[in-house]
């Protein structure tokens, strides 16, 4: 199977500020779950903006990207 290639204008991830950091967790419904299966399946890769909000620190925003690779190691 071919490598999928999304491009949205979100990842399929929730981002939550809080106190310690932040918190990612995958989305449900809509897109992310329905292209989930041939998104894993392929190798895919997911393009888009995470919806952080604009106010996360330097730590938070540092977290948050070591999350997202923890999540897509590829």
């Amino acid at each position: 199977m071919p490598r999928l290639l999304i491009v949205a204008n979100r990842l399929p991830v929730t981002i939550k500020a809080t106190d310690g950091g932040v918190e990612v967790q995958k989305s449900s419904g809509g897109l992310a779950t329905g292209l989930l299966r041939p998104h894993e399946q392929s190798g895919g890769l997911w393009i888009g903006w995470s919806g952080a909000p604009h106010e996360l620190t330097q730590d938070q925003q540092a977290q948050l990207e070591q999350q997202l690779v923890i999540m897509n190691p590829d």
